[in-house]
């Protein structure tokens, strides 16, 4: 569809380990099996993992395309399954965002691919960063990851608050993940209700399952490894709801898509 822009959905999480970049790389692989034109985007500079996930040597890195060391189009890779790939850097970084003229670097990048796919997933740095919230302004969708873990849940409220202070971010949607607790949706929203007002969507959990470790030691999607498997499922049914239109979702977030702040610079 000519001039159609990306849809972008930021995986986010307060603390590290509760599988945000995993379940990142395998909502891109369920977005591609419905026929979607999807790039993974690994926003944790100096530290991305998504190429190591994905078990590929990348063409290029995000950081050097910000310094414009890479070519944009040189940079992005193809995945044997299906998604691109723009990876960044580990253990070494070339240009952090932070200053405007990263930012405006960021902006003219992202505003550049906005036309060649339909969804752009961004991994972000787990925990409250600037570059966290930078894409969180402008994106159509934020993916909270969290666990039933009691840090993982008072780390992704901190998350959640430090987000809603920052300004008018857009539908904020809770995944639980690795975990079938039941009343985990309805005690984070009662915690956020009570002391903020406003709570995220909840999109639904992730259930425990080996498979999911199984295919992080073999490096492939988890769709490859174990295709029936109850995470799967899950994961595929995540992707569909989150592609909720704005005229279906009920009206209890702050926002609706596409109205972060700084969603215009993106436009290319």
């Amino acid at each position: 569809m000519p001039n159609r822009l990306s849809e972008f959905w930021v995986f986010v999480s307060g603390k590290g380990g509760v599988g945000k970049s995993v379940l990142a790389l395998n909502t891109a692989r369920a977005l591609f099996e419905q026929g979607k034109r999807v790039l993974l985007l690994d926003a944790d500079l100096g530290l991305g993992n998504l190429h190591v996930l994905a078990n590929v040597e990348p063409n290029g890195r995000l950081e050097r395309v910000l310094a414009r060391a890479d070519d944009l189009d040189e940079a992005i890779t193809p995945l044997d399954f299906g998604p691109d790939l723009l990876a960044s850097e580990n253990g070494q970084s070339l240009c952090m965002l932070a200053g405007s003229d990263a930012a405006e670097e960021l902006a003219e990048t992202l505003g550049l691919l906005n036309s060649r796919y339909d969804y752009i997933l961004v991994d972000t740095p787990r925990g409250i960063s600037d570059p966290g919230l930078q894409f969180c302004r402008a994106c159509d969708r934020i993916v909270l990851v969290t666990s039933d873990e009691p840090t993982a849940i008072t780390n992704s409220y901190a998350w959640y608050k430090s987000a809603m202070l920052d300004g008018s971010p857009p539908p904020v949607w809770l995944v639980a993940n690795g975990t079938s607790e039941v009343t985990l949706p309805d005690r984070f929203s009662e915690l956020c209700r009570r002391f903020l007002g406003h709570a995220p969507r909840w999109a639904g959990s992730i259930p425990y399952d080996a498979s999911v470790g199984e295919s992080v030691a073999m490096q492939r999607p988890l769709c490859e490894c174990s295709p029936d498997s109850p995470a799967w499922e899950a994961i595929k049914h995540l992707s569909r709801i989150l592609q909720i239109t704005e005229n279906e979702e009920d009206s209890s977030g702050p926002a609706c898509p596409g109205s972060g702040p700084h969603r215009a610079q993106w436009a290319g």
